[in-house]
């Protein structure tokens, strides 16, 4: 396939195991490398091997072609196979989900921790107030910025909001 496609091949062709298939299970079973590892000790699972070719925008191609590929997978395997998809790259598309999912969440609760606790510390409403809404202005135009500039949210990225709250409340403590 070209960039963003899945190319779905397999890795033997037919015709090369065509009457081989007695040799080809002999020789996996006396390989100590890929019994157990490639194909399970019982010889029903097998390892389905699938690479991503090396993109640009990766974290954002990642999910939609882990999507694809667990249809394929569906529709061609299961449910006559227990199929799981591992590595590195479901990993990462794993965690840009969570931490996408819970930021907002857990940005909001600290954001409401650290100025409620400022209350107490200012004795009025009023500084809380003008340090929220700075701190509250300076994230909407991040966030807007990096939206403008294109990129997406990922784990690395979302640290960013925790940076500007923790120096926005540290410069507004000090002015006020």
């Amino acid at each position: 396939g070209g960039p963003g496609e899945i190319d779905v091949q397999p890795g033997m062709k037919a015709e090369l195991l065509a009457g081989q298939e007695p040799a080809l299970r002999a020789r996996i079973e006396g390989d100590a490398m890929l019994k157990g590892r490639l194909v399970t000790a019982n010889g029903t699972v097998a390892l389905i091997y699938a690479q991503m070719a090396a993109m640009a925008d990766i974290d954002a191609q990642r999910h939609g072609i882990l999507t694809a590929l667990e249809a394929i997978v569906s529709e061609h395997l299961r449910p006559s196979y227990d199929v799981k998809i591992a590595g590195i790259g479901v990993i990462y598309d794993a965690l840009n989900v969570i931490s996408q999912h819970e930021a907002g969440l857990f940005m909001g609760i600290a954001f409401l921790a650290i100025f409620g606790l400022l209350w107490p510390f200012f004795r009025s409403g009023a500084p809380v107030a003008i340090a929220a809404g700075a701190v509250a202005c300076a994230l909407t135009m991040m966030r807007g910025l990096f939206g403008l500039a294109g990129h997406d949210d990922n784990m690395i990225t979302l640290t960013l909001p925790v940076l500007i709250i923790v120096l926005g409340v540290a410069e507004c403590v000090h002015i006020l």
